[in-house]
């Protein structure tokens, strides 16, 4: 497919036709990269995607145990309020 190169502002661009965005699940931004005089764009994933399933996967290991057991929990000894 072939684009033009237009002005933004003090810059140019392209403009990605919708269809293709949604093909490529370029919702969130690109990492643009310049590689043997290519302009590559990778979408960049959604913002913490996949953590509530390694935090349920980290708590059914039993990896979210507290790692200082013997720290008590609400010692406020020694501390001046």
């Amino acid at each position: 497919m072939r684009v033009d190169i237009v002005r933004i502002g003090n810059s140019k661009g392209i403009r990605i036709p919708a269809a293709i965005l949604r093909e490529c699940s370029m919702e969130y931004g690109v990492d643009l990269q310049v590689k043997e005089g290519n302009v590559i764009l990778t979408p960049l994933k959604e913002p913490r995607a996949g953590w509530n399933e390694a935090f349920q996967d980290l708590h059914a290991s039993g990896g979210d145990k507290q790692m200082l057991a013997d720290l008590p929990e609400n010692d406020t000894g020694g501390w001046t309020w």
